[in-house]
């Protein structure tokens, strides 16, 4: 295993007595844990992250505080989330920080504040996290704890699309589609950003870009293309692109039909590629 290797690797590499004896302590817990969820310990798991974590170890302080929000291996408890994240988003965690920003965005553990999510995902979006970029553009389009400017909720969205965070991609392709913000409606541009977002497998995307080819939107009309990013949609349990997609199976012939499901089948996200 990588994490077994990893930890033979610091115990060789950490001499006996050394200053940093407890932070390397804490990275070998840490490591310990991650190797534990690995194989589906959550009890296990759990325990060495936590020791990591009162050993100062940010990212393990970060993961505790994910556990106690998600419920994975402990009692769902938003109170002491908080706490593990805090520690962890002082250390500078862009994780943590982005995890603080949703407390506060939702009032879980914390006294709900727009301006304090808006402070912690700004803090992470500047470390370059793509996920606290896509939240903070999502604050600055909303005017949420920030004065709602359209050009930095677009610059916030773009630097995480080009991250390949997939909802940040689905909403440029929105906001393309529409004209949304005091941009430009540019369908071709959309049609992209769906594109990219649909090749990681977002349902939303498939069907928004099976719509695309439908109409002839920002890309060359096809019925045939259009039925296969349907078809792809609707595997993924959307009700409404089984519909779409239903509803084109009657303007197609056999042969497209066959076409264009062969197509379904032979595609595969991003990741498998």
């Amino acid at each position: 295993m990588i994490a077994s290797a990893l930890i033979a690797v610091a115990l060789i590499a950490a001499p006996l007595g050394s200053a940093h004896a407890q932070e390397d302590q804490g990275s070998l817990a840490y490591l310990r844990g991650l190797e534990a969820y690995s194989f589906g310990d959550l009890s296990k798991a759990h325990e060495e992250l936590r020791i990591a974590a009162e050993l100062g170890h940010g990212d393990a302080q970060s993961l505790i505080g994910l556990a106690y929000v998600q419920g994975e291996g402990v009692q769902q408890d938003y109170t002491e989330a908080r706490k593990w994240f805090q520690l962890a988003a002082n250390q500078g965690n862009a994780l943590a920080q982005l995890s603080m920003a949703r407390l506060y965005y939702s009032g879980h553990g914390v006294p709900q504040s727009y301006e304090e999510a808006a402070r912690w995902s700004q803090s992470a979006a500047l470390k370059g996290h793509g996920d606290a970029q896509a939240f903070l553009g999502m604050l600055y389009s909303n005017g949420q704890g920030v004065p709602q400017n359209y050009t930095e909720a677009l610059r916030w969205t773009r630097l995480a699309a080009d991250q390949g965070y997939v909802g940040a991609q689905l909403g440029l392709g929105i906001w393309f589609n529409n004209g949304w913000g005091g941009i430009s409606k540019d369908e071709a541009e959309a049609a992209r950003w769906f594109r990219l977002a649909a090749d990681q497998g977002n349902g939303l995307a498939q069907r928004q870009l099976g719509i695309q080819y439908s109409l002839g939107r920002g890309v060359p009309e096809s019925y045939v293309l259009a039925y296969k990013w349907f078809n792809l949609a609707a595997a993924s349990g959307d009700a409404e692109a089984i519909g779409l997609r239903d509803s084109l199976r009657k303007l197609l012939t056999p042969d497209q039909i066959a076409e264009a499901q062969k197509l379904s089948a032979e595609w595969k996200p991003l990741s498998e590629r």
